[in-house]
Formats: structure tokens, C-alpha cells, sequence
């Protein structure tokens, strides 16, 4: 035989539809046979041509064999739209005919286990004779189909699962090209949709985590929640449309050892890009029984660490928004990731901030009372309750010197501004620390753990060795953040405070205690409560403090409390009540005085209040020092707007110290005789008569004891003495 140079030689179809036919056949079979037949040809042989040669030849070429060899290998999601969601699937050909050609445009509907999905479409594919073609084909799972979401949840639960999806592709026509239309129409193709080949998640960020050892199963199995940041690895071009996650996983330590299960709800996630972060609900951490020594050294690892890296093995479960296909769960996403974990550093930086008391009950060496500020290094917020510390210049048996105790500590990320009590034994170390402490010199006191720092007793084995320290401040000053309360007060005086004394303060109090929540609850603190305190009832007095005009005018009583959050104020109308037992008949001059003064301004009065209050979440009560000339540095007085209420304190005064007074009635009778012997009767008859005052009146001596008044509606109770007037008759 000889070669044929058919090279650009013109293909004119006569037989529309026996071409179609052909296309058809040809793209459906392994073989088809081609007749070519030909006349007029000229043959070249041998240096002479031979014109008018005829040819009818059968050929036996390759077929397409129905395209069998389509293979997908990836595949993006580039938009979730109200059509559906459409996807670019990178595919090979191989194509085994002899004939190679190019489709201007392929397009086909897809299935699933026999449910249409959507269309599909290829442009330019060119089938190359005997050779492998990549090609672009974009494909939609369109709505309109049915209800899609079991289907849907195959599709992904495959290919998160490590399982191909196999698909169907019918072809519906190749427009432009009628006798290719015919053949793509006849064509079905079958392959898979591939499994992910990358890990679904490949990293997990622990942006916070909480954990509270306080409940009441919390020994072994502690509630635990988090915020994370997951790097996923999912087929989506703008972010996974991830709108939940819940997870099931194990924790593992720094050695690869399982500390506990973690198994979380349904929680709301957000995705931007290829990261979900989500915030898991409070759930136990469970313990198993063979791990508490892991989880013990876990705790206490973490309370060391600067950095410490942990395990997450296990699954997670999603559900995805497919906008108008609805939602979908897929369960069983695999996850086995390392993530590191902040770690506590020992609490090392532990600074003394302000004493708030200081007391000095019996058989102790001093009672101390004082902010001082944790700072965690750490990620985590643990929820400890009670913490107790020892304490000494260092942590040798032989310089023990007391406790630290913090109640109710929940320590989050950051500086953490608390209350803690030292109680200094009364031995020699705590007796040196407390002279020191309130003489002036700086002490650095060391805290430690010991085998009753902590009542969880998994809590108190990690907890055991860790040792701090802070700088006691010399003198143990009291700094605040703010004054306890405003310069500028107003009193409200009535018509009823003439019988009960009592009057309307009205004042804007402040949180001093800096980052620290203040719950105010008496104004008036027990001094049963307080060994070693002062006994002195919180009152203001007119004038300067510690005048001769400072006397103890009004007396706070516990009929208001109030609760601020850092940096806080509120302004408190409660009512005070007049203590007679201050005030002599002597003082009516100055109050004369501060009645005119109070018609035309304000008047100094000075403030003496030691209340009870309670400091963040610390249930232990405080007895903080708020005394005037203490509170601003020396100032000895503020600003009380009284107007002409005023007068009603000086009528209560008039009316509580009025003087008393004697009522004598003389008759004289005349009798023609009287015997009277010196042993039966004297020339003089005297008649004792009681007056007893009506129920509007006040004796002379009435006084009142401020300590019986029990709430601002009830008058105080009164004790009062009446001294009988006398009448005198003379006999005659």
C-alpha cells in the first residue's frame, strides 16, 4: 500500500443523517468500520503516474467506546445561589478512537442513584486520537430537582468519609452542531466523584477554653467549654458553609496519652475562608477511671507550662447551609490534630494592689484583707473556688507564717483583681511579717501549695507544687480607683423627722476596688463579725471632722444596699437617723447657726462609714475604713445641701431637749381646829402627783438609743423616763 495525504482536505457531508447515524455508532463502540471509496485518482510509482485509479477499501478503526474512561479527580464549589450550587470539576479523557475531534459545547445532566441533580457542561473539549484531554466541566446541583438532602448528605458524607460518589451523565446535546447534538445525546457516561485526598481539618486553634472544677461531679469530670478556630480543607472557593459543629473528641497530653472525652452539642459556627470558628457549650470532660494520674499531671503540667501542647483525636459534625437546598448534617468528619495551649507559668506575677482591713483577732497576728492582682498568662478561664495558699518569707517549714485565701475564684485570661485574706498565725514567723508589714517595710511574701490548697482533690494534686510570691506593700495603704462616694450630698427633712428623726440622704457612691465587681451590703458593720475592728457606728457629723462641732448628727442604719461593676457609680436616696444620744442642750446654738446657713448654701458635715462589702465573686465579707479625711487625703468635709429642711432637725432638738418644767397649785383652807401629832402627821400634807405625757409629747429626759431602730419606716424605738411634777396644799 501506499500513504494517502489527505492534509487539509476539505470533509463534505452528503448524508446528514447517515453522518449523524455514523457519530452515533462511532461514539457508542469499541470498533466501526469505514468504507472509503475513491476514483479518479493519480498514483505516483516509480517515476510515472498512473491517472484514473479507483479505490473502494474497508477500514476497521477504534471507536470512542462510550467515552468510558471519564475520570473526575477534583472539584471546587464556587457559589450557593438561589439556582443551586455550582461547582468546577476538573476531569481527564482519555480517548481510545482513531478519529480525534473537538465539541465546541458538551452538556449533560447529572445523577444520582437514578435522582437527576442538575446539569453539566464542558466547552472546547478536544478528543485527542489515541490520547488524554483535561478539561474543565461545570456543573450545578440545581434546585427544582425534588427534595435533594438525603442525596446531598451522601455526596458529602462521601467524600469527608473517604468514599467515591458515583454519578451518571446523560448526555442532553452539543447546541450548534446538529449531527454531534445527536450523537452527545446518546451518549452515558458513568464515573465518580472523588473523597477529599487532604485530612478535612488540618489544624485547630484553642483561641479560649474554660473549665470549672467546682460542681458538684467535677472531681472526674470537669466542665469544660471553648472557642476554636478549625483550618479546614473543604471543596469551597468563599468558605464552607458550616453554620453548627458540634465534636467528639479525646484530649491527649504532651505524650500522647488519653486525659479525657470531651463529646459538645450542636454550637453556632462562623466560616470565613477555610476557617470555622465556633464556641462549644459547657460539657463534661469525663475522666476515665484508668487516667486520673494522666489528668492530675495534665493539671499541674498546664500550671507550669509557658506553652504546652495537647491532642484532639476523634470526629466532628456539621451542618452545612446550602442556602435554597436547604441544610444538611454530616457526621463523622475525622479530626487528629496537635494544637498548643498556653500555659499558666506557675501564676508567678501575683502584684498587691490595696488592704482593704486589718484586723486583729485573738491568737492571730493579723488579719489582712487586700486586692491584689493574678495575672494569667493563659488562654484559660478556671473556675477554682476556694484556693488556699501558705504563706511565709519562703516556703521552709520554718518560716511559716500563715494562709492566703481566696474564695470563689474563678481566674480568667489577663489580670484578675481579687480579694485575698492573710491570717498571720501567732507565732514568730507571721508576728515578723505583720511588723514589718505595718511599719513601713516592704515584705515579699511567698504563696505555696500544699495538700489542702485546693477541696477537688485532682484540682489540689496539680495544684500542690506551685509556688508564687508578691511584694507586700509596707504600711499596707488602702488605694482606690475612685472615692467611695461623691463631695456633693442633699438631706431632705420632713414634718415627721420633728418625731422620728429621721431624714433623706441622698449621695452617689462609686466602686473604688478598681477591676473588681463591689456589692455594698450594710452600712453599719457587727462587730461580732469583725474581731479586732473599732465598735464605732458609722454616722456624719456637722462641721469639720474632728472639731468641736463634729458631733454625731446622724447615724446610717442598713436600709440600702447597691451592686457596681468597675469603673460604676449609683446615686442612693436612703434614710439616716438623728442620734440624741450625740447632743447635748448645749448645742442648740450650732444648730441655730447651721439652720441660717443651710437657707442660703451647703453645709460641711464629715463622713464616718465602715461598711460590710463584698468583693467580685468572693463571697467573704470586708469591712473597708471610708472615713472622709481618709477617702480624700486629709479633706474633712463635703457638701450638704439641706435648704430650709434644716429647721425640722432644730424642732426635733427643741422638742427632744426641751427644759423641764414645774407646775405648783397652792389652796388655802381654813379650819377651827387641827390636832395633829408629830407621829401621825406633819403640819404639811404633800401630795405626789404623775403626769404622764400625751402621745405627741417628749419628756424632758426622753432619749433615744439608735442602736434599737430596725428599718427607715419605723420610728425609733423610744425609752423614755418622766419625772413627776408636784403639786403642793398647805393646811392651815
Amino acid at each position: 500500500g501506499a500513504p494517502l495525504n489527505l492534509t487539509s482536505v476539505a470533509f463534505t457531508v452528503t448524508d446528514l443523517a447517515a453522518f449523524t447515524e455514523f457519530n452515533v455508532y462511532a461514539l457508542n463502540n469499541a470498533k466501526f468500520d469505514w468504507v472509503i471509496s475513491a476514483s479518479g485518482l493519480v498514483v505516483n510509482a516509480m517515476g510515472v503516474s498512473l491517472p484514473g485509479v479507483s479505490m473502494n477499501k474497508t477500514v476497521t478503526l477504534d471507536g470512542f467506546d462510550k467515552l468510558a474512561s471519564l475520570q473526575l479527580s477534583s472539584y471546587i464549589i464556587n457559589a450557593i445561589d438561589a439556582a443551586g450550587l455550582h461547582m468546577v470539576i476538573s476531569a481527564t479523557i482519555a480517548n481510545p478512537s482513531t478519529i480525534g475531534m473537538t465539541i465546541p459545547l458538551s452538556e449533560f445532566q447529572t445523577s444520582f442513584h437514578g435522582q437527576v441533580l442538575g446539569p453539566a457542561s464542558a466547552a472546547g473539549l478536544t478528543l485527542v486520537p489515541h490520547g488524554s484531554s483535561s478539561f474543565a466541566l461545570n456543573a450545578t446541583i440545581a434546585t427544582g430537582n425534588g427534595d435533594l438532602t438525603p442525596y446531598l448528605t451522601g455526596i458529602f458524607q462521601n467524600a469527608l468519609g473517604g468514599v467515591a460518589t458515583p454519578l451518571d451523565a446523560q448526555g442532553t446535546g452539543a447546541p450548534g452542531v446538529s449531527w454531534l447534538d445527536a450523537a452527545i445525546k446518546s451518549l452515558l457516561l458513568h464515573t465518580s466523584l472523588p473523597p477529599l485526598t487532604a485530612a478535612p481539618i488540618s489544624a485547630v486553634t484553642i483561641d479560649s477554653m474554660s473549665m470549672d472544677f467546682t460542681c458538684d461531679t467535677c472531681v472526674w469530670a470537669p466542665t469544660a467549654s471553648s472557642t476554636i478556630t478549625a483550618l479546614t480543607n473543604l471543596p469551597f472557593a468563599n468558605g464552607a458553609p458550616i453554620v453548627q459543629l458540634s465534636q467528639n473528641v479525646q484530649i491527649l497530653d504532651k505524650n500522647g496519652e488519653v486525659v479525657g472525652t470531651l463529646n459538645t452539642p450542636f454550637a453556632p459556627a462562623n466560616a470565613t475562608g477555610s476557617s470555622v470558628t465556633t464556641s462549644t457549650p459547657a460539657a463534661p470532660l469525663v475522666i476515665a477511671d484508668g487516667s486520673h494520674q494522666i489528668y492530675e499531671a495534665f493539671i499541674g503540667d498546664l500550671n507550669e507550662a509557658t506553652t504546652y501542647e495537647l491532642g484532639l483525636r476523634g470526629t466532628a459534625d456539621s451542618i452545612l447551609d446550602l442556602g435554597a437546598l436547604g441544610q444538611i448534617t454530616v457526621k463523622g468528619i475525622k479530626l487528629d490534630v496537635k494544637t498548643s495551649l498556653a500555659g499558666l507559668q506557675g501564676l508567678k506575677k501575683v502584684d498587691f494592689v490595696s488592704a482593704l482591713s486589718i484586723l486583729t483577732p485573738p491568737n492571730s497576728s493579723g488579719l489582712i484583707a487586700s486586692l491584689v492582682v493574678i495575672h494569667n498568662p493563659s488562654q484559660l478561664t478556671l473556675v477554682l473556688g476556694d484556693l488556699v495558699l501558705n504563706c511565709g518569707v519562703d516556703t521552709t517549714p520554718a518560716n511559716y507564717a500563715g494562709y492566703a485565701t481566696i474564695s470563689n475564684l474563678t481566674l480568667a485570661p489577663g489580670d484578675n483583681t481579687v480579694l485575698s485574706t492573710v491570717d498571720l498565725l501567732a507565732n514568730a514567723a507571721g508576728s515578723n511579717i505583720a511588723t514589718l508589714a505595718f511599719y513601713g517595710s516592704n515584705v515579699t511574701l511567698a504563696l505555696y501549695g500544699f495538700e489542702g490548697t485546693s477541696t477537688n482533690p485532682a484540682l489540689n494534686a496539680g495544684l500542690q507544687s506551685m509556688v508564687s510570691s508578691t511584694i507586700v506593700l509596707g504600711g499596707l495603704p488602702d488605694v482606690h480607683s475612685a472615692p467611695a462616694y461623691d463631695l456633693n450630698w442633699t438631706m431632705k427633712c420632713f414634718p415627721t423627722t420633728v418625731d422620728d428623726g429621721q431624714c433623706d440622704m441622698t449621695a452617689t457612691f462609686n466602686n473604688p476596688y478598681f477591676a473588681s465587681p463591689m456589692h455594698f451590703l450594710e452600712a453599719v458593720d457587727d462587730p461580732n463579725e469583725f474581731p479586732g475592728s473599732q465598735p464605732i457606728t458609722s454616722y456624719i457629723a456637722y462641721g469639720l471632722g474632728g472639731s468641736t462641732e463634729g458631733t454625731h448628727m446622724f447615724l446610717f442604719q442598713n436600709n440600702f444596699q447597691y451592686a457596681l461593676q468597675p469603673g460604676q457609680s449609683t446615686t442612693m436616696t436612703f434614710k439616716m437617723l438623728l442620734s440624741n444620744s450625740s447632743f447635748t442642750t448645749s448645742y442648740r446654738p450650732t444648730l441655730v447657726n447651721m439652720v441660717a446657713k443651710a437657707a442660703t448654701g451647703v453645709l460641711p458635715f464629715y463622713v464616718y462609714l465602715t461598711p460590710v462589702v463584698t468583693i467580685g465573686a468572693n463571697p467573704q465579707h470586708v469591712n473597708p475604713y471610708w472615713a472622709l479625711d481618709y477617702i480624700y487625703g486629709g479633706l474633712n468635709s463635703l457638701n450638704m445641701a439641706a435648704g430650709t429642711d434644716a429647721q425640722y432637725i432644730l424642732d426635733w432638738f427643741d422638742k427632744a431637749f426641751a427644759p423641764a418644767t414645774t407646775v405648783a397649785t397652792t389652796s388655802t383652807a381654813t379650819t377651827t381646829a387641827v390636832t395633829v401629832t408629830s407621829a401621825t402627821a406633819s403640819p404639811t400634807t404633800t401630795t405626789t402627783t404623775t403626769t404622764v405625757p400625751t402621745a405627741t409629747e417628749t419628756s424632758p429626759t426622753s432619749t433615744t438609743d439608735s442602736s434599737t431602730a430596725t428599718s427607715p419606716s419605723t420610728s425609733p424605738t423610744t425609752t423614755t423616763t418622766t419625772t413627776a411634777t408636784t403639786a403642793t396644799t398647805t393646811v392651815a
